[in-house]
C-alpha cells in the first residue's frame, strides 16, 4: 500500500508508475479528489449501488467543469464507459482486478472506506511523513497488520500546520521518532519515492 495524508501526493507516485509503464494498481478514494489521470484506475466499492453512484459522479464532473486540458475530459469519459459496461457485472470486475493488482494507493483518512475492509498489506509505504502526525500515520499501520513500514519524507520540512499546542504536535511526529530511534538513511540529492518502488516491483 501507498499512502500519504494528500490525495496529490498519492497521485504522484502512482502517476511515476504509468509513467514507468506500471498499471497494476487501484486508486481508493473521492472521485473528485483524484487526478484525472488516475481515475481509470480508480475503484469505489465492489457492489452495484457503488458503482451507479460513481456513474453518477462521474456524468456531474463532465457536465459541472469547463476542461481547458481535452486529456483529463478523455480520462473521466473513458472511466464513464468502463463503469457503464460493468454496471451489471460489477463483482466480476471486482475479482478480476483484485487478481492483477499488486499496489493500492490510498490516503490515510480513506482508510476506512468499506472497500478495504478485511484487506492485509504486509508492507505499507507513507510518503511526505514528516508533514504527518503519529495518530493519523497509524491508521494504514494498523488496520492492515503492516509487517514491513517505509517511511519517506524531509526531515528539514516544515512541521504539519495545526492548531493547538505547537510543541505538542511536534512531539507527535511518527517520522521524528523513527529518526531518533533508528538509523536513517539520508540522501545528498533529491530522489522520487517513485525509483525505490519501481525497483521493489520489478525484483
Amino acid at each position: 500500500m501507498i499512502s500519504a495524508i494528500t490525495n496529490i501526493a498519492v497521485d504522484r507516485v502512482l502517476e511515476g508508475l504509468l509513467e514507468l509503464g506500471f498499471e497494476e494498481f487501484i486508486r481508493i478514494g473521492s472521485l473528485k479528489k483524484i487526478s484525472k489521470k488516475i481515475l481509470p484506475y480508480t475503484i469505489s466499492g465492489e457492489k452495484k449501488k457503488d458503482i451507479e453512484e460513481t456513474i453518477k459522479e462521474l456524468k456531474e464532473m463532465i457536465s459541472e467543469e469547463d476542461y481547458q486540458d481535452e486529456n483529463e475530459l478523455e480520462s473521466i469519459k473513458k472511466t464513464l464507459d468502463e463503469y457503464e459496461f460493468i454496471k451489471n457485472n460489477s463483482h466480476i470486475l471486482y475479482n478480476q482486478k483484485m487478481k492483477k493488482i499488486r499496489v493500492v494507493g490510498t490516503t490515510c483518512a480513506a482508510t476506512n472506506f468499506p472497500i478495504l475492509s478485511g484487506w492485509k498489506f504486509p508492507i505499507i509505504v507513507l510518503d511526505e511523513v514528516s508533514q504527518m502526525i503519529e495518530p493519523i500515520s497509524m491508521l494504514p499501520i494498523l488496520k492492515f497488520s503492516c509487517e514491513r513500514l517505509c517511511l519517506f519524507g524531509d526531515p528539514l520540512q516544515l512541521p504539519p500546520n495545526l492548531a493547538g499546542n505547537e510543541n505538542y504536535h511536534k512531539n507527535k511526529l511518527l517520522f521524528k521518532k523513527k529518526t531518533q530511534l533508528i538509523k536513517i538513511q539520508l540522501i545528498k540529492i533529491q530522489i522520487k519515492l517513485i525509483i525505490y518502488i519501481k525497483h521493489y516491483l520489478i525484483d
